[in-house]
């Protein structure tokens, strides 16, 4: 997983394999100067972030993960606007085995 921050966006990058991970209900750990980590969902509709202080939590419910698997190879992926914040995850396309959508 590789986690961008610029300016009021947060980009989430993940391999098909970890994308695998998240649709059978694993989550999804990279540590640096922050923790960020992605969860599959339950609850809600869309995509949201916690920070709970010791760093960002990606909650994903299942359907949103299934309409990223369901894209096939695409630069796309989900993104959601929370307030000032733009949100996006995507998965890397450079090792994306899937076929273009």
């Amino acid at each position: 997983m590789n986690v961008r921050i610029e300016d009021q966006n947060l980009r989430f990058k993940i391999s098909e394999e970890e994308l695998e991970i998240l649709l059978n209900g694993g989550d999804l750990k990279a540590e640096a100067m922050i923790v960020a980590q992605i969860k599959p969902s339950d609850s809600g509709d869309d995509i949201s972030v916690n920070n709970d202080g010791a760093g960002l939590v990606l909650n994903v419910p299942k359907p949103k993960l299934l309409e990223l698997s369901g894209m096939g190879k695409s630069r796309d992926g989900l993104s959601v606007k929370l307030g000032d914040l733009s949100l996006s995850l995507q998965v890397d396309i450079r090792k994306d085995s899937r076929k273009r959508s």
